[in-house]
C-alpha cells in the first residue's frame, strides 16, 4: 500500500496512456494500410484524415447518417436513438459529423473514467490504491476501443456507471428507507443508456431481480415500502418495454435482425454460432474473453454481488445473440460496465497487472481490425 493515495487527477493521467497509445496505433494503421470499401465510409468533406480513421467503420457510419437524416431505411431501424441525437447536438459545436462523432464517443469514455474513479474510491475506501482497478477499466475494451472509434458504447458505460453512482446515493439515507428521487434518476440513467445500446438493457433486468430479491428479504411489515422503492428504480421499464414494443412492431426490428443479420435470440447461443460461420481468430478472441470476464466477476461478487447480478444478465444477454451479432460478443460483454469494478477485490495484484496487459492487446487486435474493416463489428 502505498503512504498516500493516489488523487483522482493522477489516476486519470495514468488511464490516458493506454488511451493515447491505442489511438496513435489506430490512426497510424488507418492511414498505413487500405481498409476494406465494404465497412468503411469515405472521408467527409472538412474532416481530418486522423479522425475520419477514428470514424468511417462499420455502425459508426450509420449513426452519422441517422443523426443527420433520422431513420432512413430497415439498416438503420438496427439502432437506438441516442447516440444519434448526442452526435446531432454536438454538430451544434462542429459542424462535420465523423467529427462530432469521435468528440462525443471520447468525451464521454474520458467522463465515464472519471465517475468510476469517484465511484470506486467510495467502494474502496479512502486508503486503497486505485491504480490497477483504473488501469483495468480504461483497458476494457468496450471503453478503450469503442469509446476511441465512433461508438456508442462509451455513452452506454457512462450512463450505467451514473445510473449506479444515483443508486448508492439512494440507500445513503440511512437504515431500510431510500430516497426515491435518487432511485427514479438511477433507473432513469439505466433506461437512457439503452438508449444508446439495446443491449445496455439488460441492466434494468438484472436490477429487477436485485430489487425483487430486497422486497422478498424485507420484513413483513417493511415489504410495501420495499416494492414502492423497487418501482421507483424500475420507473423506466414500462418506457422501455413501450419502446422495444414500437420497435418490434411498428419498425420490425426482429424481421430487420433476422434478414439483414441472421440474427436470432437463442439463449447462450452466441458462441456456438460463430463456429459455423467466422474465422477462429474471432472464435479465440471470444474464448479468451470468457475466463478473463470470470475473473473480474469473482472480484464482483467480493465486492458487492448485486453488481454481479447485473454484469451477469448483460454477459447471458450478450452471449444470446446469434449470427453476425455474434461477432460483436466481445463488444457487448467487455462493455458491462460494474466488471472493472471487480479489480479492486482481485487479490493477486501479478494477476491484476496481467490482465491490464491482456486486455490492451485484446484492444489493439479489437482496434485494428475495426478501422480495416475486417472484423470487431
Amino acid at each position: 500500500m502505498r503512504d498516500r493515495p493516489r488523487g483522482t487527477r493522477e489516476l486519470l493521467a495514468w488511464t490516458l496512456v493506454p488511451k493515447a497509445a491505442l489511438l496513435l496505433l489506430l490512426v497510424a494503421v488507418g492511414l498505413r494500410w487500405s481498409a476494406d470499401e465494404r465497412h468503411v465510409a469515405p472521408r467527409a468533406p472538412g474532416t481530418p484524415a486522423a479522425v475520419w480513421v477514428l470514424a468511417r467503420g462499420w455502425d459508426s457510419n450509420a449513426y452519422q447518417r441517422i443523426a443527420l437524416e433520422g431513420y432512413y431505411d430497415e439498416y438503420s431501424r438496427n439502432y437506438p436513438p441516442g447516440y444519434p441525437a448526442l452526435i446531432r447536438a454536438a454538430m451544434l459545436l462542429v459542424p462535420e459529423p465523423q467529427v462530432a462523432a469521435v468528440l462525443v464517443s471520447n468525451l464521454a469514455a474520458l467522463l465515464a473514467l472519471l465517475v468510476f474513479a469517484r465511484l470506486a474510491r467510495r467502494l474502496a475506501g479512502p486508503d486503497e490504491d486505485l491504480l490497477p482497478a483504473m488501469l483495468v477499466c480504461a483497458c476494457l475494451p468496450g471503453l478503450l476501443v469503442w469509446g476511441t472509434v465512433a461508438y456508442s458504447e462509451s455513452c452506454a458505460i457512462l450512463l450505467g456507471l451514473l445510473g449506479w453512482t444515483a443508486y448508492l446515493r439512494a440507500e445513503a439515507a440511512g437504515g431500510m428507507r431510500r430516497h426515491a428521487g435518487w432511485l427514479l434518476a438511477s433507473g432513469g440513467l439505466f433506461g437512457a443508456a439503452a438508449m444508446m445500446r439495446h443491449v445496455a438493457g439488460a441492466t434494468l433486468l438484472g436490477l429487477g431481480l436485485v430489487e425483487l430479491a430486497r422486497v422478498v428479504r424485507a420484513p413483513r411489515g417493511a415489504r410495501g415500502r420495499a416494492a414502492g422503492e423497487a418501482l421507483a428504480a424500475l420507473a423506466t421499464v414500462p418506457l422501455l418495454a413501450v419502446y422495444f414494443v414500437w420497435k418490434f412492431w411498428s419498425q420490425d426490428l426482429a424481421g430487420v435482425e433476422r434478414d439483414l443479420w441472421a440474427m436470432s435470440f437463442v439463449p447462450l447461443g452466441g458462441p456456438a454460432s460463430l463456429l459455423e460461420f467466422t474465422d477462429p481468430e474471432t472464435v479465440a478472441v471470444l474464448f479468451l474473453t470468457l475466463p478473463l470476464w470470470g475473473l473480474l466477476g469473482t472480484g464482483l461478487a467480493r465486492l458487492d454481488v448485486r453488481l454481479l447480478v447485473i454484469a451477469l444478465v448483460t454477459l447471458l444477454m450478450a452471449l444470446s445473440f446469434t449470427g453476425i451479432a455474434a461477432q460483436s460478443i466481445n463488444r457487448y460483454a467487455w462493455s458491462a460496465w460494474p466488471l472493472a469494478l471487480g479489480a479492486l477485490r482481485l487479490r493477486d495484484r501479478a494477476a491484476t497487472w496481467a490482465l491490464v496487459a491482456v486486455l490492451l492487446l485484446l484492444s489493439a487486435w479489437c482496434g485494428i481490425g475495426h478501422v480495416r474493416g475486417t472484423l470487431a463489428l
